[in-house]
């Protein structure tokens, strides 16, 4: 990751503090490569595991093209990162839990 390939705001974002995070941009604002280059720095500048980040989106584009964007900057590392739909997310909570909880 470049400095040079960001805006102040942007790189401001991806090097934000722990904690919460919201990126609030319009379209083609370069919200997916934000996303990207945070996961990238969490993994490689703060050592986090790639498995314990979870990226959700809203459309199934928007998840294809974030989880496009992470294998470049991270290669195969990239695959333990979880980056879903909201509505794959839910559906993996449900069959997860129900079970558990009772329901078929």
């Amino acid at each position: 990751m470049t400095e040079g390939s960001f805006t102040a705001a942007q790189m401001e974002a991806i090097t934000a503090d722990d904690g919460p995070l919201g990126i609030i941009a319009g379209p083609g604002c370069g919200k997916t490569t934000v996303l990207a280059g945070r996961i990238a720095f969490l993994i490689r500048e703060r050592g986090l595991d790639p498995s314990s980040i979870l990226a959700v989106s809203f459309t199934t584009e928007a998840a294809r093209a974030l989880r496009a964007q992470v294998g470049q900057k991270l290669g195969s590392v990239a695959s333990d990162v979880s980056i879903h739909t909201l509505h794959a997310l839910g559906r993996r909570v449900i069959d997860t839990w129900a079970p558990r909880l009772g329901f078929d």
